[in-house]
């Protein structure tokens, strides 16, 4: 399993194509996506994970990107984060 932690300089790794080259790379490869809930049944290929603690802007042009290509991947949002609480009034 290789975890790559994007967190830092995301945006630039998405607007230079780095991003979007990799994926095409792998899928000319023939790497299939997977998502997570489908990770027990999955024999093999990639389970993409996002994980969004912060700079959840950034989330849709990536998603965006993969759905062109037609792959899949699964977002994680951290609802507690300092920056923002889905579940407080302030």
């Amino acid at each position: 399993m290789v975890n790559i932690d994007w967190r830092v300089g995301a945006i630039k790794v998405l607007y230079k194509g780095y991003l979007e080259e990799i994926y095409i790379e792998l899928l000319k490869k023939g790497a299939s996506f997977h998502l997570m809930k489908d990770l027990k049944r999955t024999k093999g290929g990639i389970i993409l994970r996002h994980d969004l603690d912060t700079e959840m802007d950034s989330a849709l042009p990536v998603a965006q990107m993969e759905h062109g290509l037609g792959i899949k991947s699964s977002y994680l949002f951290l609802v507690t984060s300092r920056f923002y609480n889905w579940y407080c009034d302030n």
